[in-house]
């Protein structure tokens, strides 16, 4: 059986579960407070959907913020998968720095085989 990450990148399962755990301080590296605050200031905002039921901005489950957030988080993955699979030129172009430590941690392992 081969798994297809994307058109480069094609592993058997064996490949696959050979490929390198993810170096984090490398990855941490590409986190930034700018990233941070915005996403924070999205969370922020779909939370006070909920302010006419509670009073205040909340995630609690089952409310406008709860459901508001799982949308928000089905959204970044299906937009992650839509990039590894497709060309999304400008969201490619935004999320570069991420996008090549992955390539570069797949191709490293990719090349073995």
């Amino acid at each position: 059986m081969k798994l297809k990450i994307n058109e480069k990148f094609e592993f058997t399962e064996t490949q696959f579960n050979e490929l390198p755990l993810i170096a984090t301080e490398e990855l941490q590296s590409l986190i930034s407070e700018k990233g941070l605050k915005k996403r924070a200031k999205v969370l922020y905002d779909i939370a006070k959907g909920s302010i006419g039921k509670y009073g205040h901005p909340t995630h609690v489950i089952g409310s406008l913020g709860h459901w508001g957030t799982i949308g928000y988080i089905k959204s970044e993955i299906y937009f992650l998968v839509l990039s590894l699979n497709s060309d999304l030129g400008s969201w490619q172009k935004e999320h570069q720095r991420e996008m090549k430590y992955f390539e570069d941690v797949l191709r490293s392992k990719n090349d073995r085989f």
